[in-house]
């Protein structure tokens, strides 16, 4: 029977440790959010950050939908991102110059990093009162990568990412809100947590009878969770069980697992010539903070067939974000965002499965010989 081969990760099958997680010592129950905004809903309120005096520098591929709630807070300039998802450098450091912005918001979708020369730099052509936040959305925070370079350095992460878990730690040893400007409970959590719960429910149900069928039921519920999470009200909320749960899941052990299975990929996938479909470098891949997701990218004229030929046989790819309504999408790398997709990458996902990957994308460009 062929499996379901989705963004599963039930919690209960994940492995566990007693010796501690990734973010010994650096995590703090007040500073454990729902999601990535409300940890920034809470930076804005005590920084008292409001209206559109202020500049955030953020990069122009990123998610429309968390561009435009920051939108409401922030003026939004924009540093590149090339093609091949690195950062145009020389871009950074002049956008830095020209706007002085409030708060630099680092991201890449395979890692963002700055020489020990660039640091110096960066601090240099900055004030005392620049907020820096580094997202790790996308990523598995380890105390590792934290290494602030001034009080006002965040860093945010995702946890529903990377496993079965809703909640963001906020990173900073300095950081400490007004009481006032968060919430323990409200409709909103409630909600969030509610929808979460049926949709985990689902994603274990998915796994055990390995149907197409619950799973349809549970992008339904997830894509109703995901249309009010990231939308908080004006106060932010904190998380809950999730918090303490988190610090049990063995991540040195997934970290290594899906390494492996990104490499694996590759030497499959590597296989495959066709002018329609291309891989980034394993140098880049190994070089990269790459854990979740195995990208690939697709001619924007046959992605549609393309996915509709895997999902026939429970392979779910998809893009990570889609090209929503902004007033931004001018200033946008576009081409990232219709260009790959990305397969997904777990402890559910084995070597075998990615051969059955590999086996099903190449018979999909046999069959298709007009797209050579």
């Amino acid at each position: 029977m062929k499996k379901v081969i989705e963004v599963l990760r039930p919690l209960i099958l994940q492995p566990f440790t007693l010796s501690g997680g990734l973010l010994q010592g650096e995590r703090k129950i007040n500073n454990f959010f729902i999601s990535f905004s409300d940890a920034l809903v809470c930076i804005f309120s005590h920084y008292k950050i409001s209206g559109k005096k202020e500049v955030i520098l953020m990069p122009n591929f990123y998610c429309i939908e968390t561009l435009n709630f920051i939108s409401k807070y922030l003026n939004i300039i924009f540093y590149k991102v090339n093609d091949d998802f690195s950062i145009d450098k020389n871009n950074y450091f002049q956008q830095i110059i020209k706007y002085q912005p409030r708060i630099i918001l680092n991201y890449s979708f395979l890692g963002f990093s700055l020489s020990p020369e660039e640091k110096i730099r960066l601090v240099k052509l900055c004030n005392k009162e620049t907020i820096f936040i580094d997202d790790f959305a996308h990523k598995i925070l380890s105390t590792s990568e934290i290494s602030p370079i001034n009080e006002n350095h965040f860093y945010i992460d995702s946890i529903r990412k990377h496993c079965s878990l809703l909640g963001a730690h906020l990173i900073n040893r300095h950081f400490h809100y007004s009481r006032r400007d968060v919430e323990l409970i409200n409709w909103y959590k409630i909600k969030c947590e509610l929808t979460y719960l049926m949709y985990r429910v689902l994603i274990f149900f998915i796994y055990i009878f390995n149907s197409t069928k619950i799973y349809s039921i549970s992008e339904k519920v997830f894509i109703k969770f995901n249309s009010f999470i990231g939308e908080p009200p004006n106060k932010a909320t904190m998380g809950g069980l999730s918090f303490y749960i988190y610090n049990f899941i063995d991540f040195k052990k997934i970290i290594k697992h899906n390494k492996s299975i990104i490499l694996t990929f590759h030497k499959h996938f590597n296989k495959i010539k066709n002018k329609n479909f291309k891989i980034l470098p394993r140098e880049t891949l190994e070089l990269s903070s790459l854990i979740n997701y195995y990208p690939v990218f697709i001619e924007d004229k046959i992605q549609s067939s393309f996915i509709e030929h895997l999902s026939k046989n429970k392979i779910f790819p998809w893009r990570l974000w889609d090209l929503v309504k902004t007033p931004y999408l001018s200033e946008l790398n576009t081409k990232l965002y219709t260009s790959f997709l990305v397969f997904p990458v777990n402890w559910q996902i084995s070597s075998r499965d990615v051969e059955y990957i590999y086996d099903e994308v190449n018979k999909f460009f046999c069959m298709k010989k007009d797209y050579e």
